[in-house]
């Protein structure tokens, strides 16, 4: 009889709905601080030694390319007079070019460590750790108490809990794009700096590129950011009263707790580009 009451009232759906919350919380607290290679070993193995091998051969093929194009656009400019500084800075460009793009795997994983020593150290710094009841919500004890709404309540539970699912989703979401964004980034990483060797313009690409990867690795130190800033935020009762708009209060409360640190986490990235200048 008392499920059944619980049922009526909404009980077990908001109940329900605080457990999804709390587990999609802990998984993308737990992706957020590893490598590609710790989250699947399989899929980085054929990333980095089947696809970035091929990638790496067309681009080492047109750092050539784009050093010619480089080269005929510096000649056919008759604004511009070829002195033997300009051959010298042109092939000095082009052995930097060969030489990035021959460092450019460790270059790529020292940069994983380093983003996940950096995502490391804000969770210590923050005072909390993966796998604790960091980011959780903690059931409304004023509603759990209530009887009085009836199915009423179970309409609110019903919201609550896609409330919960959609948000708690949306986090999980954001952090596997950017588990897809570094699988797609890294392999493509030699196309991009090719183009160093065709100078100052077509370089764009490879500055491009640089940045954007850069962007993905510490975007998972920003969404980490972005929960430490939410969590005090959410520990702050904001109706302890236990009268019925109390109580139903008490429900939109973490609902729009919810929607803040959804919100807060997908928007850190392009908070991230706009202070740095990436667009």
């Amino acid at each position: 009889m008392t499920h059944i009451q619980n049922l009526i009232n909404g009980h077990i759906l908001y109940q329900l709905g605080c457990d999804v919350w709390n587990a999609f919380v802990d998984i993308s607290l737990a992706f957020l601080v590893k490598t590609p290679e710790e989250i699947d070993a399989n899929l980085w193995t054929v990333v980095m030694d089947n696809i970035y091998p091929l990638f790496l051969a067309v681009g080492s093929a047109l750092v050539v390319t784009f050093f010619f194009l480089g080269l005929y656009r510096d000649v056919s400019d008759y604004r511009q007079v070829i002195q033997l500084e300009s051959l010298i800075l042109i092939l000095i460009r082009l052995g930097i070019c060969q030489a990035v793009i021959v460092g450019l795997k460790p270059f790529i994983m020292a940069m994983f460590q380093s983003g996940q020593a950096l995502s490391r150290m804000i969770i210590n710094r923050m005072g909390f750790a993966t796998g604790s009841a960091y980011g959780h919500l903690q059931a409304s004890s004023e509603y759990l108490q209530s009887g009085s709404l009836m199915f009423a309540g179970t309409i609110i539970g019903i919201l609550f809990f896609i409330a919960a699912l959609t948000c708690g989703a949306s986090i999980c979401l954001s952090v596997f794009q950017r588990i897809v964004k570094i699988v797609f980034a890294a392999p493509t990483g030699a196309l991009a700096i090719a183009t160093i060797a065709g100078g100052r313009e077509l370089s764009r690409t490879a500055s491009s590129w640089l940045q954007e990867f850069l962007a993905v690795i510490l975007e998972a130190s920003f969404m980490i950011l972005a929960i430490g800033i939410c969590v005090p935020i959410m520990a702050i009762p904001l109706f302890p009263g236990s009268g019925v708009v109390d109580t139903l209060m008490s429900i939109i409360e973490p609902a729009f707790k919810m929607v803040l640190m959804s919100s807060a986490v997908r928007g850190s990235g392009a908070i991230f580009r706009k202070f740095l200048g990436m667009h």
